[in-house]
């Protein structure tokens, strides 16, 4: 008999103090949206999450299963942790380690690459620094490095200085055997940008310079009193004009303020271009003292004034200085970042520059070739390096991301991308009895790549790990072991398991939402607009890795551009596309992707871009759902227009919480504090002042039928619905947020934890907010992300409401069911990287499904038939 320590209350269950060794067993969750609910989840599975958005599906994953295994994690190493909440559960059992790959990802640094994340960039340094052939300073011959002869290396210690300080180092020499010349012995830092020694001299390693754009700038045909500098209004180019006329009398140099800038001489130019430190200005005036101050003619010239102040601080540097900012490849390094030695060192012909630049396919081959072409007495080394760099090149291509470069930064990878990088590095980890956590692994993938991630996945379960992902593409979800269906809906409406079990038990259930598109087949859509005759075409189409490409695109439809990760969507429609429809209709100051020619603009008055760019900083919690859909300046309004707010003199800006005084002092109206954790990253918690309320409690009374302003801010977009419905604006704002799927976020949920979809749904909703006027080219980046099947129906209906009143909505697209719904559609491929770039087909869906070359067509084919 069991010996039992109480019975859940929620499913009334004896909870026993033995388990099954097999499973993780959680009762009485209640976890945000969860409502008491009990689950079981089958260790050495691949078990997927579903439901609709907002059901409950992140809570057990991250907000209960991560943040407790977290949580007890931080408690067996001895430390505090009565910050971290525990999870609102009577009980968990069997809980194991576990990893997360979000979608989400804001660790990374700006300068970090796919090979220095994913480590192969510091192997290949490793094998430069060990194997490479360096030209000699003299003679210019090609030279190995001493591998068997360290005892006639020369070491010196020399003082390095760098920005703030100095330090001794070392360095090693050998002699050149062909002319006897001392060579610097190759370190692994000579092939880091990051490091003094391999950084690029003249950029420091970043790979561009600043500088300043000149025809923007300067108006030549003008004075410089009249607006001959751009950059400065009237009263700063009266002033400076006093100062350069100072320079001129102290320097003894002719300066007229009142002749066309196009007509002074060259020393005049570059004197008001870049002032008195212009080496050619200080030679010719070398025996002239600088003046000391400004009026007295120290000018520091309009260039060098304009990058300092946008170097100070380059996010928060004004539209005004950004404007006439531009950056440049470095001349030196050619934007490879690194210094002289690093870019000519050779392995087998190539530098590492070389190598960075190869497709991840191409660089296995390299290193495949390599033990054919190296000499004899490398083999040993390469032999040591070449199987992890195989297997880690290996699993990046098996996820499906073989089109990367090693110099791609991460900050350019989508979200899917990152998450797969990531994934990729957990290939090779020999974990076990792990916890994985995957959210939406298939973001931004093809479909025809699933299969791929799906052997990926399984391969990590079949090491003795669970694999728990959060799933809408139904593909995978019936390839799953074990689906855990959440719902019946979102937010208030959520929160319960409908049904637990195998693929073919969810099928079954009659009240799943998601069992009933997972028997479902593809219908595609006849129903279309009648074609006219008005196209935009965009021709010669060459950034990145498009083939010089023609791209027409019919106006008034719904146009989806397909193809497999990295076949050029993105390039095309945000690099090309997006930026030449707002130069043309806004007079943006973004320079497009290299294109020949665009016709039919004209046909557009608006063009509105809704891409997956998170919104906000991922460290604020002052901009939030409410705030950035300017729906909180309508709830501030109606606040303001209580009898009880206008008895104590509230105005809507009282009712702030970035500038009221009436806000918490303690968190000053952010609802929660930071707490240091020393050499982990800082964390969050509630303010314990105002317990999350932001305000103080006069402010608190004033209420809205029953609900303070810090209420409001709690309530889920669902929720607030009924309560604002005879509020015109407010509720038309939270309907639309509704349509596209957003009814279970929190108004008040900051800003800089939505994800790729939901910030680009959420930027969709304020922009169909907007008055409508027709002939507005909408540009969408993969808006079904994060959305369930029955979601993507009510976002097709919006898009075709758009295309109905007269606008083009262009969109990248890897869902089935809105590729299936398209007017028409722009396959790209074949494949991605160099081996894409092209038009594989154009056409409706049943014509792509038709098409014998198209990934998307087999995909379609298979999909309609329900394979």
């Amino acid at each position: 008999m069991l010996r039992t320590n109480f019975v859940c209350n929620a499913c009334k269950d004896a909870i026993s103090v033995t388990r099954k060794p097999g499973s993780i067993l959680v009762h009485g969750a209640k976890e945000r949206n969860l409502k008491n609910i009990c689950f079981e989840i089958p260790k050495g599975k691949l078990v997927a999450l579903t439901g609709p958005s907002g059901s409950g599906k992140s809570s057990i994953a991250t907000g209960i299963l991560q943040k407790e295994c977290i949580r007890q994690y931080l408690e067996s190493l001895g430390m505090v942790t009565d910050h971290i909440e525990k999870a609102k559960v009577d009980s968990i059992m069997g809980l194991s380690p576990s990893i997360g790959v979000t979608q989400r990802v804001t660790d990374f640094n700006p300068r970090s690459t796919v090979g220095t994340r994913s480590g192969i960039l510091t192997i290949l340094r490793n094998m430069f620094a060990a194997m490479g052939h360096q030209p000699c300073t003299d003679c210019g011959k090609t030279v190995k490095q001493p591998l068997q002869d360290k005892n006639k290396l020369t070491t010196i210690e020399i003082e390095e200085e760098t920005n703030s300080s100095s330090k001794k180092i070392k360095k090693s020499y050998f002699s050149c055997p062909h002319c006897g010349q001392q060579l610097e012995k190759l370190k692994m830092n000579h092939f880091s940008f990051n490091a003094l020694a391999g950084a690029c001299q003249t950029c420091k390693g970043v790979g561009q310079i600043i500088s300043a754009d000149l025809p923007r700038l300067l108006n030549e045909e003008k004075t410089m009193r009249d607006g001959g500098v751009d950059f400065w209004g009237e009263a700063i180019a009266k002033y400076y004009e006093g100062v350069i006329l100072a320079a001129s009398k102290h320097y003894n140099f002719p300066f007229d303020p009142a002749i066309p800038i196009q007509n002074y001489t060259k020393e005049q130019r570059n004197f008001l271009l870049y002032g008195i430190t212009f080496p050619d200005f200080v030679k010719a005036h070398k025996h002239i003292q600088a003046p000391k101050k400004v009026s007295e003619g120290n000018f520091e010239g309009i260039i060098p004034h304009l990058i300092n102040l946008y170097k100070k601080n380059p996010e928060k540097a004004s539209n005004e200085v950004k404007k006439y900012i531009v950056h440049e490849p470095c001349p030196e390094c050619k934007s490879s970042r690194l210094g002289r030695l690093g870019r000519e060192v050779t392995v087998s012909g190539k530098t590492i520059i070389d190598v960075v630049g190869f497709n991840l396919r191409e660089l296995l081959q390299w290193i495949q070739d390599l033990a054919h072409h190296v000499p004899e007495d490398e083999l040993q080394i390469l032999s040591a390096l070449s199987g992890a760099l195989k297997e880690r090149t290996s699993n990046l291509i098996e996820v499906g991301l073989d089109y990367l470069t090693l110099e791609r930064t991460l900050p350019s990878l989508s979200a899917g991308e990152s998450q797969r990088v990531r994934l990729a590095g957990l290939l090779g980890s020999g974990l076990t009895g792990v916890l994985y956590v995957l959210d939406e692994p298939t973001t931004g993938l093809h479909p025809h790549d699933n299969a791929k991630l799906l052997k990926t996945m399984r391969m990590i379960q079949e090491t003795g790990n669970t694999v728990l992902i959060i799933e809408h593409d139904m593909d995978i979800v019936k390839h799953a072991d074990y689906l855990l269906d959440v719902g019946p809906g979102g937010g208030s409406n959520g929160g319960k398991i409908v049904v637990s079990g195998t693929p073919t038990e969810v099928m079954a259930c009659e009240t799943s939402i998601t069992g009933k598109y997972l028997a479902k087949k593809a219908v595609i859509s006849l129903n279309h607009p009648p074609r006219e005759n008005k196209v935009l075409t965009i021709r010669g189409a060459c950034e990145h890795n498009l083939k010089n490409i023609d791209v027409t695109i019919p106006i008034k439809q719904l146009i989806v551009l397909t193809g497999v990760s990295g076949s050029g969507k993105s390039t095309f429609l945000f690099d090309i596309l997006d930026k030449v429809a707002r130069k043309h209709l806004n007079h943006a100051s973004e320079v497009p992707g290299k294109y020949a020619s665009v016709e039919g603009l004209d046909y557009f008055n608006r063009v509105v871009t809704v891409d997956q760019v998170t919104i906000g900083s991922s460290k604020s919690t002052r901009s939030n759902v409410a705030t950035y859909t300017k729906l909180f300046d309508l709830i501030r309004d109606v606040f303001a227009s209580l009898p009880e707010a206008k008895a104590r003199g509230f105005s809507a800006e009282t009712f702030s919480f970035n500038t009221s005084d009436e806000r918490c002092e303690n968190c000053n109206g952010a609802g929660v504090v930071d707490v240091d954790m020393t050499f982990m990253p800082d964390i969050e918690t509630e303010c314990p002042v105002c317990n999350g309320m932001r305000f103080t409690d006069e402010l608190l009374t004033v209420q809205f039928q029953g609900h303070s302003i810090a209420n409001i801010l709690a309530m889920t977009v669902s929720d607030a619905i009924p309560l604002f419905r005879q509020e015109k604006k407010i509720f038309a704002l939270l309907d639309l947020m509704r349509q596209v799927g957003l009814e279970y976020l929190t108004l008040g949920q900051s800003t800089s934890t939505l994800s790729g979809g939901e910030a680009q749904r959420i930027k969709l909703a304020t922009e169909l907010s907007k008055s409508e006027t027709g002939n507005t080219l909408y540009l969408l980046d993969e808006p079904t992300t994060g959305l369930h099947p029955q979601e993507v129906e009510k976002l097709l209906d919006i898009l075709r409401k758009l295309v109905s009143k007269g606008n083009t909505v262009v969109t990248i697209e890897h869902n089935l069911d809105v590729i299936c719904n398209a007017d028409t559609i722009i396959d790209f491929g074949p494949g991605g990287g160099v081996a894409g770039g092209k038009i594989v087909a154009t056409g409706s869906p049943q014509e792509i499904a038709a098409h014998k070359d198209s990934l998307t067509g087999q995909c379609l084919k298979a999909y309609r038939a329900g394979q």
